[in-house]
């Protein structure tokens, strides 16, 4: 994704044809990315980690830690807000490029809390209630 992203502003001419991952500054979201997205739980690999707490030990399984660790994947849905708002196409950037406005993840939030708040929240909140729920039910 971030390779593709680097070609995609090469071409637009948002940045030079010589710029590489580390010139262009994206190397570092790239590893972040990398670190959210390569941890797994591996088939066959099974075993539990006591943890003290309030006088006792809670024991947790590595397939739990693992599983709200993949819970931080939920980030690359705010990638989607752009293309729910349609701020993707060739408008869109030629607009922004006029009023020196970049169209990121906050602004297309903001657009869609414009247009229909009551769904976006509702969606919001249900969806940290089955997200917070699971995490209760793993950790329990």
């Amino acid at each position: 994704r971030t390779r593709a992203l680097l070609i995609l502003y090469k071409h637009r001419g948002g940045m030079d044809i010589d710029e590489t991952l580390t010139t262009s500054g994206m190397l570092q979201p790239l590893l972040v990315e990398l670190l959210v997205c390569a941890v797994h739980a591996p088939p066959g690999v099974s075993f539990e980690i006591p943890i003290y707490n309030m006088g006792g030990d809670v024991v947790y399984t590595f397939d739990a830690w693992c599983s709200l660790w993949q819970l931080l994947r939920l980030y690359l849905i705010v990638s989607v807000f752009n293309d729910l708002v349609g701020f993707r196409t060739a408008q869109a950037r030629v607009i922004a490029k006029w009023n020196n406005v970049s169209f990121d993840a906050a602004f297309a939030f903001k657009a869609l809390m414009e247009r229909a708040p009551l769904q976006l929240l509702g969606f919001v909140m249900l969806m940290l209630i089955f997200v917070l729920g699971y995490c209760l039910r793993v950790l329990e």
